[in-house]
């Protein structure tokens, strides 16, 4: 990723609207959805992926390829006016956080993303929940500020009423958050591959089923040719001359359309336009 898109995310990020996970709202998100346009943290980042490109493409902001056109999308849309939009009709209560488990979480981000069962349109009030679940606060304007106090935020009554794990405890759960999202990444990359190759044996297949369609219509065309060359190959037979006319201008026939010299002794001849049968010569 170069240097100016890096620092472009990082800049959005920075913003009091992207400071959390779309979704469970988990500070420091690191992955976001060039196609939707929003952040999100590791965790429910793997199961984004396991969505398929065809819902959400998602790439992470620190350590993937990153081309300006996809930075605007995040520009121009971000987490608050996202689940504004995306969340306007969930109910209260019924989002997911931190602590939220990996089956859950994953029942959660399905129904709002592959049923779009949460989705409506955006109103003051949803644009005003949005920007809470961020830790924001909105403004008479609309303008997005960081939270005056703790208590603007949806997970700060939740942290405060958690009861308090020792560091060591807090590290191995981490970590193996982030083991099982890993997981979820690879498994996400391999369907990604595996679609990736079916769809080139596809072309593949068609690729070839049309070389061998042209090449049997190049082959019928050539036995078309080849066959009409045989029939008129050889010149036609002449037409046999015309028998040779009487004197007078009239012609002599046997009555079986023989010539003159034919055996036959009574003969009919044609002259000045009429017919007569006669056996001895014309007078």
């Amino acid at each position: 990723m170069s240097t100016r898109e890096h620092q472009q995310l990082r800049d959005l990020l920075r913003l009091p609207q992207n400071a959390r996970c779309v979704d469970c709202a988990v500070l420091d998100p690191k992955w976001a959805s060039f196609s939707l346009g929003y952040f999100m943290c590791i965790e429910c980042s793997g199961i984004h992926r396991m969505l398929g490109t065809h819902i959400t493409k998602v790439k992470s902001t620190t350590l993937d390829t990153w081309k300006p056109e996809y930075v605007e999308v995040v520009r121009r849309r971000g987490n608050v006016s996202f689940n504004a939009e995306w969340e306007a009709r969930l109910p209260a209560g019924k989002t997911i956080d931190a602590h939220t488990g990996s089956a859950e979480r994953e029942r959660f981000i399905r129904a709002k993303y592959e049923r779009q069962a949460f989705r409506g349109t955006a109103t003051r009030d949803s644009y005003a929940r949005a920007a809470a679940k961020m830790g924001c606060a909105v403004d008479e304007s609309g303008a997005l500020s960081p939270a005056v106090s703790g208590s603007d935020s949806p997970t700060a009554a939740a942290a405060a009423a958690a009861p308090r794990v020792s560091p060591a405890v807090a590290r191995r759960l981490a970590a193996k958050k982030a083991k099982e999202a890993e997981e979820r990444n690879k498994k996400a990359r391999a369907a990604e591959a595996a679609e990736a190759a079916k769809r080139a044996a596809e072309a593949e297949a068609k690729a070839a089923a049309e070389v061998a369609k042209r090449a049997a219509e190049a082959e019928a065309r050539a036995a078309a040719e080849t066959d009409v060359g045989e029939l008129f190959g050889s010149a036609p037979a002449p037409a046999p001359a015309p028998a040779a006319s009487g004197g007078g201008g009239f012609a002599v026939r046997n009555r079986d359309g023989a010539g003159a010299g034919a055996s036959c002794h009574r003969r009919l001849c044609v002259r000045g336009g009429r017919t007569c049968c006669h056996d001895g010569p014309h007078l």
